[in-house]
């Protein structure tokens, strides 16, 4: 098993970007991912070649690895939502990212616009070296159930699973790893999230710390050779001290899990 661990801007969404940057590095992590800053998307649909140029220049000044990002997609509008996903590849290629993802739909009226504008992505990020990929946000996505439904249905060798067993107990309140087994030959990445108090609770914690059995699903994906970005998305904290602080605690609660599971951490 091959782990890429890094961290989303997320835990620091109360903040300006840099802010994220600086706490991920202090961390001891070296790859970072685009999700949400006080600002709102630091990376949004058709971003500007300025905006991906000063993402781009902040990368550098905190010696960062842009590894993995979040897609903010409008669906709704067929060719507004196919020109932002494609603007997106483009955008990620450039800040040399190999992933990216989207969290889907509620709405069923737009699962088959959603499914088909992800698997034309994918198809299109093939040439530029990145991976598409579906992450559990409710909806279409909601459980490792409906995802190898979804799976099933594509033609595209390059649209995957990230999957995320906090949002799996936010959203339906089922134990993430009672069906993984069958999903994870899918899963191309992990948004390490953790949860407690079930349906609605909280995910603002720190992996290690909620009712997430990470040991448990990663154990499945050794089984499976899983090799890929891990990611870190929320953390416990308020002030960015303690978010900083919790950003250590999350990233050494990983390495031992990993180094007990035997994997190999980049």
């Amino acid at each position: 098993m091959k782990i890429q661990l890094g961290c989303f801007s997320r835990p620091w969404t109360k903040y300006a970007l840099e802010v994220s940057m600086e706490g991920t590095a202090q961390a001891g992590f070296n790859n970072f991912g685009f999700m949400t800053a006080r600002d709102g998307a630091p990376l949004p649909p058709n971003a500007s070649q300025d905006q991906v140029a000063n993402l781009a220049r902040l990368l550098e000044k905190y010696n960062l690895k842009n590894l993995e990002n979040y897609t903010s997609i409008p669906w709704g509008d067929e060719s507004v939502a196919r020109s932002a996903l494609h603007s997106y590849v483009d955008n990620s290629h450039t800040l040399g990212a190999r992933f990216m993802h989207n969290s889907g739909t509620n709405d069923e009226e737009l699962y088959d616009q959603f499914l088909q504008l992800m698997e034309e992505a994918a198809e299109y990020a093939k040439s530029k070296g990145i991976v598409v990929m579906m992450k559990p946000h409710g909806g279409v996505t909601a459980t490792a159930r409906g995802l190898v439904a979804l799976m099933q249905r594509i033609q595209s060798d390059n649209l995957k699973v990230f999957y995320d067993p906090g949002n799996v107990l936010f959203y339906t309140g089922e134990r993430p790893e009672d069906d993984f087994e069958e999903l994870a030959p899918y899963v191309a990445g992990m948004s390490i999230k953790d949860e407690t108090g079930g349906v609605n609770g909280s995910v603002d914690v720190t992996p290690g710390d909620g009712d997430v059995d990470f040991k448990a699903l990663f154990t499945i994906l050794r089984d499976h050779d899983f090799a890929g970005p891990c990611m870190i998305e929320q953390l416990g904290g308020n002030t960015i001290a303690e978010v900083h602080h919790e950003a250590v605690r999350g990233r050494e609660y990983l390495l031992g899990l990993f180094d007990e599971l035997g994997a190999d951490v980049e």
